[in-house]
């Protein structure tokens, strides 16, 4: 058995992932931490108007971030007894995969710090690598693809 080696990326780890400041990067769409998803800030605020449920519940989400966590909340909301919180909860994650994906496409097509962090591993000599990441976005997953010329297994 060969070499293997696992590699966990905790939340927030794309917030830095271009590294240096470069022209590739466009900070408005920088990916929020968990107590900015609900924040109406900047290009994101627009999104919020495709979604107004979501905006009705966005305050509190934003409180939950910081108490129980996100996650937490986000579960007891989906699963609450009032319909009405249910009913504005069904936009939520909505909202979520336009504004990760507006992340997605328009911060940054050059995450140097994923890029490098791939190219050290895959240059070693390990059997299989694993990457773990608790990010909602997808940077790390298209800096993969992008670095690496072998194949996956997507889970």
């Amino acid at each position: 058995m060969g070499k293997r080696l696992c590699v966990i990326l905790g939340a927030g780890a794309s917030y830095d992932c271009v590294g240096e400041p470069t022209s590739l990067v466009n900070w408005d769409y920088r990916p929020p931490l968990t107590e900015q998803i609900f924040e109406p800030r900047g290009v994101f605020s627009p999104i919020f108007e495709h979604y107004p449920q979501a905006l009705a519940l966005a305050s509190l989400l934003r409180g939950a971030s910081r108490r129980d966590g996100l996650e937490a909340e986000l579960r007891n909301l989906a699963d609450s007894p009032q319909r009405h919180i249910r009913r504005q909860f069904r936009q939520v994650p909505l909202y979520l995969r336009e504004l990760l994906g507006e992340v997605g496409q328009h911060f940054t097509k050059a995450p140097a710090n994923y890029h490098h962090l791939v190219n050290r591993l895959l240059d070693n000599e390990f059997e299989r690598v694993a990457f773990i990441t608790l990010n909602y976005d997808l940077l790390l997953d298209h800096s993969i693809e992008t670095s690496a010329s072998c194949t996956f297994d997507w889970y």
